[in-house]
Protein backbone atom coordinates (compact mmCIF):
# COMPACT_ATOMS: atom_id res chain seq x y z
CA UNK A 1 0.00 0.00 0.00
CA UNK A 2 1.36 3.55 -0.93
CA UNK A 3 0.95 6.90 1.21
CA UNK A 4 -2.08 8.01 1.91
CA UNK A 5 -2.88 12.16 2.58
CA UNK A 6 -5.98 14.08 3.70
CA UNK A 7 -6.02 17.33 4.14
CA UNK A 8 -3.00 18.17 6.58
CA UNK A 9 -2.69 14.51 7.29
CA UNK A 10 -0.17 12.12 6.11
CA UNK A 11 0.63 8.57 6.56
CA UNK A 12 3.81 6.81 5.25
CA UNK A 13 1.95 3.44 5.13
CA UNK A 14 5.20 0.98 4.51
CA UNK A 15 6.96 2.44 7.34
CA UNK A 16 3.78 3.15 10.07
CA UNK A 17 4.61 7.14 10.31
CA UNK A 18 1.89 10.10 10.81
CA UNK A 19 2.47 13.73 10.41
CA UNK A 20 -0.83 16.06 10.74
CA UNK A 21 0.77 19.02 9.27
CA UNK A 22 4.52 19.15 10.11
CA UNK A 23 3.94 17.31 13.54
CA UNK A 24 4.63 13.58 13.57
CA UNK A 25 1.86 12.11 15.32
CA UNK A 26 2.28 8.42 17.34
CA UNK A 27 -1.08 6.47 17.79
CA UNK A 28 -1.23 3.23 19.03
CA UNK A 29 -1.68 -0.07 16.44
CA UNK A 30 -5.37 0.27 16.72
CA UNK A 31 -5.69 4.14 16.66
CA UNK A 32 -3.63 3.73 13.35
CA UNK A 33 -6.16 1.26 12.09
CA UNK A 34 -8.58 2.81 12.64
CA UNK A 35 -7.24 6.15 10.96
CA UNK A 36 -6.45 3.90 8.02
CA UNK A 37 -9.82 2.70 7.89
CA UNK A 38 -11.39 6.07 7.84
CA UNK A 39 -9.03 7.69 5.28
CA UNK A 40 -9.85 4.64 2.91
CA UNK A 41 -13.11 6.38 2.49
CA UNK A 42 -12.85 9.92 4.45
CA UNK A 43 -16.78 10.58 4.15
CA UNK A 44 -18.05 7.33 4.30
CA UNK A 45 -20.39 7.08 7.90
CA UNK A 46 -19.35 4.60 9.36
CA UNK A 47 -22.07 2.22 12.09
CA UNK A 48 -20.41 1.56 15.67
CA UNK A 49 -21.28 -1.81 15.08
CA UNK A 50 -19.13 -1.76 12.43
CA UNK A 51 -16.06 -0.22 13.21
CA UNK A 52 -16.28 -2.43 16.36
CA UNK A 53 -16.07 -5.37 13.90
CA UNK A 54 -13.54 -4.70 11.55
CA UNK A 55 -11.46 -3.30 14.59
CA UNK A 56 -11.97 -6.85 16.51
CA UNK A 57 -12.92 -4.19 19.39
CA UNK A 58 -14.94 -5.55 22.69
CA UNK A 59 -17.44 -3.47 23.21
CA UNK A 60 -18.76 0.21 22.46
CA UNK A 61 -17.32 2.12 25.39
CA UNK A 62 -14.00 0.56 24.25
CA UNK A 63 -14.96 2.32 20.89
CA UNK A 64 -15.32 5.64 22.21
CA UNK A 65 -12.52 5.54 24.53
CA UNK A 66 -10.19 4.85 20.71
CA UNK A 67 -12.02 7.45 18.73
CA UNK A 68 -11.50 10.09 22.04
CA UNK A 69 -7.60 8.94 21.96
CA UNK A 70 -7.32 9.20 18.31
CA UNK A 71 -9.17 12.73 18.02
CA UNK A 72 -6.67 14.03 21.19
CA UNK A 73 -3.66 12.98 18.92
CA UNK A 74 -5.21 14.63 15.86
CA UNK A 75 -6.91 17.79 16.83
CA UNK A 76 -3.78 19.38 19.41
CA UNK A 77 -0.39 20.01 17.79
CA UNK A 78 2.16 19.78 20.40
CA UNK A 79 4.22 21.94 19.07
CA UNK A 80 1.95 25.26 18.92
CA UNK A 81 -0.14 24.14 21.58
CA UNK A 82 -3.53 25.08 19.43
CA UNK A 83 -6.38 23.24 18.87
CA UNK A 84 -6.49 22.10 14.99
CA UNK A 85 -9.27 21.16 12.83
CA UNK A 86 -11.54 18.63 13.73
CA UNK A 87 -11.67 15.27 11.74
CA UNK A 88 -13.39 12.87 13.34
CA UNK A 89 -17.22 13.58 13.27
CA UNK A 90 -19.95 12.04 15.14
CA UNK A 91 -22.78 11.75 13.03
CA UNK A 92 -26.36 12.04 15.18
CA UNK A 93 -28.38 8.43 14.83
CA UNK A 94 -25.83 7.43 12.63
CA UNK A 95 -21.72 6.83 13.71
CA UNK A 96 -19.25 8.59 13.05
CA UNK A 97 -17.17 9.85 9.60
CA UNK A 98 -14.00 11.32 9.38
CA UNK A 99 -14.65 14.16 7.53
CA UNK A 100 -17.78 15.95 6.37
CA UNK A 101 -18.00 17.19 2.96
CA UNK A 102 -18.33 20.94 3.79
CA UNK A 103 -14.90 20.51 5.49
CA UNK A 104 -13.04 20.27 1.92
Amino acid sequence: MENIEFQEIRIKVPEMRIWHGDTEVFPSLTELRLLMLFLSDPYKKFEPEELINRLQLTSRASLMTLIHHLRVRLNTCTACRRKCKKYIVTVPGWGYAFAERSDV
